[in-house]
C-alpha cells in the first residue's frame, strides 16, 4: 500500500491486500478502517510514503483491527526511512522546485505521482510548482537558499516561466493587474516606439529608488552579475525583492520608466556592471540532500530566512496616525478618497501634526520615495486631505478628533505582509473606541500590508527588539 499523509489526513493511492475471502472485507469496510485510524497528529507536516507492509496479528477477524495494524506499519516504516516528511506544503514546494532544477526529481520515489513530472520541459514544471503557493514565494525563496538551490532555479527558468509566475501573483492579489512589468517583450517594443516607456510622464518628478537592504541582495549577487537589464528573470527578482522591501511597488505600481530605473538599481547596487548577455557557467549542481527532513531543512535554513525576511521595528510618540487609516474605511469619508495611498497617508498625518523628526515621519518618507508624483496628484491630494479634516471634524466631534488624536506613544513593526502598531491600551481614550477608530484596518492594497493595532497591558510590555518576529 501507498499513500500520502497530509494535514487533513492520509490518501491512500494504491492499495495491494491479500484479503481471506470471508471477514467483511469489502472495499467500504476498508476505507472506514483507515478514515477511522488513529493517525498520529502530524501539526500541518506533509508525508511522503512509500509503502506501509500491514500485517493483522494473528486471529484477527477483519477490518477493525486494520486501522491500529495500519498505524503501526508507519511507525515501522519511520524508522527503515520509508517515510519523506515536510514541515509544511512551502517546504516541500521548496524541495521538489530544487529536484527539479538539478535533475533529481524523477529518480526520488516520493516525488512520484506529481503532477509538475509530466510538463514539457524544466521551466514549465517548475512553474507550475511554484503557482501553487504563489503568496508564500519570499518563504520558498529562502528555503532555496538554504537548499543551495536558487541560482539552479534560476538558470532553469524561462520568460514562459516568469510570465506564468508573474500571473500566478496577480490572482493571488500580490501584484497590480497593470504593473509595468507585466508587459510582454512585444508591448514593451510597442510601448518604446510611441514613448510612453522612454521616460517619466508628463510633469513626473524624477525620483532616485531607493537602495535595497544589502541582507536581501546577497543571495541573489550571482543571478545579479549575469542577467541582462531586460532579462524576465531579473525582473522577476525586482518582484520578489520588492515584496520583501517595497510591497507598494508592486499594487500601487510606478511608472514604466521607474520601475525600469528600480530593477537597473539591482544590477548597479550588486556593484557590477549591467550584463550584456546571459551567460549559464559550468559547474556540477549544488549538493541537496537525498532525503530531507522537515527538521533538517528547518534548521539549514532558519538563519538566511530570518535575515532575508526583513523585519523593522519603529518606536514613535505618533503612532496614533493609524486611527487615520480606520477613518479612511468610514462610508461618508471614503468617498472623499476613494483610493487612498501612502502619499496620502503622510500628507494627512503631516497635517494632523506628524513631526518631521519622528521615526515614523521617516519611515512614511521612505515608503514613498518609490512611489513619483505629479504636481498636480500632489495638489488634488492636498484638496482631498481639506475635505478629509472637515468631514473627519463634524463626524467625530472635537473631543475625538483633536490635537492629541495621533498622539500616542509605541512602536510599529514592519514587515513584507503586515504593519503592525503596538500600543499600551491605557493610552486608547474611551472616544477614540466608541468612534471605532481603535480597531483593526485590515487589509489596505494601497499600502500592500495588513494593517493590526495590538494592545499591551503596559509600555514595558511593547516589543523593544529591532528586529525580529513581529508578532
Amino acid at each position: 500500500m501507498s499513500a500520502t499523509r497530509h494535514a487533513d489526513g492520509v490518501r491512500v493511492h494504491h492499495l495491494e491486500a491479500r484479503l481471506p475471502v470471508d471477514g467483511g472485507w469489502s472495499a467500504q469496510a476498508i476505507t472506514r478502517a483507515l478514515d477511522q485510524a488513529p493517525w498520529p497528529d502530524t501539526g500541518g507536516e506533509t508525508w511522503r510514503i512509500r509503502h506501509l507492509h500491514v500485517r493483522l496479528p494473528s486471529g484477527g477477524s477483519g477490518p477493525a483491527q486494520l486501522g491500529a495494524a495500519a498505524v503501526a506499519a508507519l511507525q515501522a516504516g519511520l524508522r527503515r526511512g520509508e517515510v519523506v516528511r515536510f514541515a509544511s506544503n512551502g517546504e516541500r514546494i521548496a524541495a521538489l522546485v530544487a529536484a527539479l532544477a538539478d535533475g533529481r526529481a524523477a529518480r526520488e520515489w516520493w516525488w512520484e505521482g506529481e503532477p509538475a513530472l509530466a510538463s514539457s520541459g524544466v521551466a514549465a514544471a517548475i512553474a507550475s510548482v511554484l503557482c501553487e503557493e504563489p503568496a508564500e514565494l519570499p518563504r520558498i525563496i529562502a528555503r532555496l537558499i538554504g537548499l543551495r538551490a536558487l541560482d539552479a532555479v534560476w538558470r532553469a527558468l524561462d520568460d514562459g516561466a516568469v510570465a506564468r509566475i508573474l500571473s500566478a501573483l496577480v490572482v493571488a492579489g500580490r501584484l497590480a493587474a497593470d504593473h509595468p512589468v507585466l508587459f510582454t517583450q512585444r508591448e514593451k517594443r510597442e510601448h518604446a516606439r510611441s514613448g510612453t516607456t522612454a521616460g517619466p510622464a508628463p510633469g513626473e518628478r524624477q525620483t532616485t529608488p531607493a537602495p535595497w537592504p544589502t541582507a536581501l541582495l546577497t543571495p541573489w549577487r550571482g543571478q545579479l552579475a549575469r542577467l541582462a537589464p531586460d532579462d524576465a528573470r531579473l525582473h522577476l527578482i525586482a518582484v520578489l525583492l520588492g515584496g520583501q522591501a517595497r510591497p507598494h511597488t508592486l499594487l500601487a505600481p510606478p511608472s514604466a520608466a521607474h520601475w525600469t530605473s528600480i530593477v537597473a538599481a539591482l544590477v548597479t547596487e550588486n556593484g557590477v556592471p549591467p550584463a550584456t548577455s546571459v551567460v549559464a557557467p559550468t559547474r556540477e549542481p549544488p549538493p541537496v540532500a537525498a532525503a530531507p527532513t522537515a527538521r533538517a531543512e528547518i534548521a539549514a535554513t532558519a538563519a538566511v530566512e530570518s535575515a532575508w525576511w526583513d523585519w523593522q521595528t519603529i518606536a514613535s510618540d505618533h503612532v496614533g496616525i493609524v486611527y487615520l487609516l480606520n477613518a479612511l474605511r468610514h462610508p461618508r469619508l471614503a468617498v472623499l478618497a476613494p483610493a487612498p495611498d501612502l502619499h496620502l497617508w503622510r500628507a494627512w498625518a503631516r497635517r494632523r501634526g506628524l513631526p518631521a523628526e519622528d521615526a515614523l515621519a521617516g519611515w512614511l518618507d521612505a515608503q514613498v520615495r518609490d512611489l513619483p508624483s505629479t504636481p498636480a496628484q500632489d495638489e488634488a491630494r492636498a484638496h482631498a486631505v481639506d475635505a478629509l479634516e472637515d468631514a473627519a471634524s463634524a463626524l467625530y466631534g472635537v473631543e475625538c478628533w483633536n490635537t492629541q488624536l495621533i498622539r500616542a506613544r509605541g512602536c510599529v513593526r514592519s514587515d513584507p505582509t503586515h504593519l503592525i502598531a503596538h500600543l499600551p491600551l491605557a493610552s486608547v481614550r474611551l472616544v477614540l473606541r466608541q468612534a471605532g477608530l481603535d480597531l483593526d484596518p485590515g487589509w489596505m492594497p494601497t499600502l500592500g500590508r495588513v494593517v493590526r493595532i495590538v494592545y499591551h497591558a503596559s509600555h514595558e510590555a511593547l516589543p523593544s527588539a529591532a528586529h525580529g518576529s513581529p508578532s
